[in-house]
């Protein structure tokens, strides 16, 4: 009760309260975490404490932004654990998300053209296809794919000059979003009657020809298989509702 008071003379919404011992005036000290909306000059977290007439107060430091972020990934976990809007792990080890839907066991799901082919051939109900709800910064998009390189140093340049143009052609990426094997890169095959398939399914691609306005790349970094390695990692915790979403104590 002590410290809940003194949070309200302290400002900025507090994190999370910490676990406390003795009370101050028994010589105990709390801890009480309230976030400093200033970034260090490392980017990183720092931690300080200062001196408060009940309690001694714990302040962390952290960059810009971050606890709209931390809300946004709490929000998800919630929707996953406390609402169970989501398949849980075990069910997904068994079915994947796309079988799920097209077996009628799930309503939505967040995917790309390149299922539609198998979602065609599969689809136990009729379905359709909408744009990702718009956030307080806009829409956003993930986008990435398959990369086809040439090394200067490979035999047949030119033969593979001629593969690689046949392959980035629009003949071969109609024949691709045709077959719902692929989101094609070029625009005239993607504004394409044979994209936009006016009778079906999906009525609405055209929600993928304008999502491409609101595109954010996949990191381009030659580590980020190791950095997402972590992040999978880290977010299996608030993933399974086993903590909260945020650094750890």
């Amino acid at each position: 009760e002590q410290a809940q008071g003194c949070r309200q003379k302290l400002r900025g919404p507090p994190l999370a309260v910490g676990a406390f011992g003795d009370t101050p005036g028994g010589g105990g000290r709390a801890y009480l975490h309230t976030p400093l909306h200033v970034r260090p000059a490392s980017g990183g977290f720092a931690r300080t404490r200062t001196k408060h007439p009940c309690l001694t107060v714990e302040f962390m430091h952290v960059p810009q932004g971050y606890w709209d972020k931390l809300q946004a990934l709490q929000f998800v976990a919630d929707l996953n654990n406390r609402c169970h809007v989501s398949p849980d792990a075990s069910v997904l080890a068994q079915q994947n998300a796309t079988r799920l839907l097209n077996s009628g066991q799930a309503v939505m799901d967040m995917t790309e053209p390149f299922t539609f082919g198998q979602r065609r051939a599969e689809a136990q109900l009729e379905w359709d296809v909408a744009a990702l709800p718009r956030g307080k910064v806009g829409r956003a998009s993930g986008g990435g794919g398959v990369g086809w390189v040439q090394s200067a140093q490979s035999p047949g340049q030119e033969e593979a000059w001629a593969l690689l143009k046949y392959l980035a052609s629009p003949e071969v990426q109609t024949v691709e979003i045709s077959d719902g094997t692929v989101t094609p890169p070029r625009l005239s095959v993607s504004r394409s009657p044979a994209s936009l398939r006016p009778n079906g399914p999906p009525v609405h691609m055209q929600v993928y020809v304008d999502a491409m306005d609101d595109v954010r790349l996949d990191p381009q970094l030659p580590n980020w298989s190791d950095v997402n390695q972590v992040l999978s990692e880290e977010l299996k915790p608030p993933w399974a509702g086993k903590r909260t979403a945020g650094p750890r104590r």
